[in-house]
């Protein structure tokens, strides 16, 4: 799928999980719409799910 045909269904509240070139079914995309930052709301942003540590 292209990021066009995934978006609106981010926007519904769905994850996209990409199997090739992710490396596994562990990492995703999804839609954060309700989140603060220092007690102020923030507007909608994607997070992307993946195994790797912070740094």
């Amino acid at each position: 799928m292209t990021f066009e045909e995934v978006l609106p269904e981010l926007k519904k509240g769905k994850k996209a999980v990409r199997t090739e070139g992710w490396g596994g079914s562990e990492e995703y995309i999804f839609v954060v719409d309700n989140d603060t930052l220092n007690g102020e709301k923030v507007n909608p942003y994607l997070m992307i799910r993946t195994k790797e540590e912070p740094a």
